[in-house]
């Protein structure tokens, strides 16, 4: 249910909204400040030094905590150093292609237990969701799943993922549905399913990636087989609402007569292969002014809309490629920018950004910030 944008949201949090408030900003507090003190903690969540001690308590049972050596050289009594179990919780990504697939599980510290590639023959929601099932179930077996399980499984789509995939591998009998293919994952798995845009989840994996201090704005675009396109705005994750996913690659490029889609990505690629060439180089270079020129029109609108001051570029493609894509964007950009035009810059996260983004979504929002976007 939908309410009227001026009408009285939620009242205040209840018992268990408080605890869950408090919980976040305790680990938060500890995973910034390795081997501080509950103290040092109270200090720095402006929390009780009553209500810490049994947040501490409750995150040591739960094993998301661990306890030191004792702090000395301070006033009082001495402290016990705290520091976040790297190992104390599981998540799981699942970043869905054009027909290559990949899913993955990383512990709350980030270390990658477990791997597996995998490949979808259609894109009805019925396949897709028995094939990602079944290579969740595989990368589980692979790490002793019945002893401990992920907290949850984000899964990166690309938006318009049903008409781009039929462009590649033709038309289904069952039409593409993510809330239909959500239910029916959940289903066949024991497990919280969590689902995001392709760019959404390579946009947040991008922000993790980057050293302090991040950047709180920048434009994501991924570059697969097309292109997919993410937010960070004032350092949140945008998200379309009611669920759905906005995509740049649906802007029209009018002197192409074509959508961004049909312009950037592989695709773009294989069939400006075609047309030949002296050398790869030529073609390389042939495809790159093109997608750049209509990539720096779509990104213009957006950029100076929204006063962006940076394009973060990261894909699938061959390095090559992508440095080629990335160095004419930024030479495309300045003529055409009203305000000033954004940096351009490679990502960092990689070829699987999207299933690291997803993966480590639902540790955020479980164990850091409540917020979705």
């Amino acid at each position: 249910m939908s309410r009227e944008v001026f009408e009285p949201g939620p009242g205040k949090l209840d018992a268990t909204g408080i605890l869950n408030v408090n919980m976040r900003a305790v680990l938060t507090a500890i995973a910034s400040n390795p081997g501080g003190s509950a103290a040092d903690v109270a200090r720095a969540t402006g929390l009780s030094g009553s209500t810490v001690f049994r947040l501490v308590s409750d995150l040591l049972v739960r094993e998301l905590v661990l306890e030191g050596e004792r702090i000395r050289g301070k006033r009082g009594q001495p402290g016990v150093s705290l520091s976040m179990n790297p190992e104390g919780a599981l998540s799981a990504g699942c970043q869905v292609g054009f027909g290559d697939c990949y899913l993955f599980v990383r512990s709350l510290g980030g270390r990658v237990l477990a791997e597996q590639e995998f490949a979808i023959e259609q894109c009805s929601y019925q396949h897709v969701s028995v094939a990602v099932a079944n290579a969740y179930k595989a990368v589980l077996a692979e790490i002793g799943g019945d002893q401990i399980k992920p907290i949850g499984l984000g899964i990166a789509v690309p938006a318009d993922f049903d008409r781009l995939c039929q462009l590649v591998m033709g038309v289904h009998d069952d039409p593409w549905s993510e809330e239909a293919f959500r239910t029916q994952l959940e289903r066949l798995l024991d497990v919280p399913i969590s689902t995001y845009s392709t760019g959404s989840a390579g946009a947040w994996a991008e922000l993790a990636s980057t050293p302090p201090p991040r950047p709180a704005d920048f434009l994501y675009l991924f570059v697969d087989r097309f292109i997919q396109s993410g937010f960070l705005l004032d350092g949140r994750l945008w998200t379309a609402p009611h669920s759905r996913h906005g995509s740049l690659g649906r802007t029209i490029i009018s002197e192409a007569k074509a959508k961004l889609y049909d312009l950037v990505g592989g695709q773009a690629w294989m069939e400006e292969s075609t047309n030949g060439g002296t050398s790869q180089t030529e073609v390389t270079e042939r495809w790159a002014r093109k997608a750049a020129r209509a990539l720096a029109i779509a990104v213009q609108g957006v950029s100076d809309t929204l006063e962006l001051p940076l394009v973060v570029l990261d894909g699938t493609l061959p390095p090559d490629l992508m440095d080629a894509l990335a160095e004419q964007l930024a030479v495309a950009l300045p003529p055409i920018c009203w305000a000033s035009a954004p940096q351009v810059r490679r990502g960092s996260a990689g070829p699987h950004s999207p299933a690291k983004g997803a993966a480590l979504r639902p540790l955020y929002t479980e164990f850091f910030a409540a917020e979705h976007g």
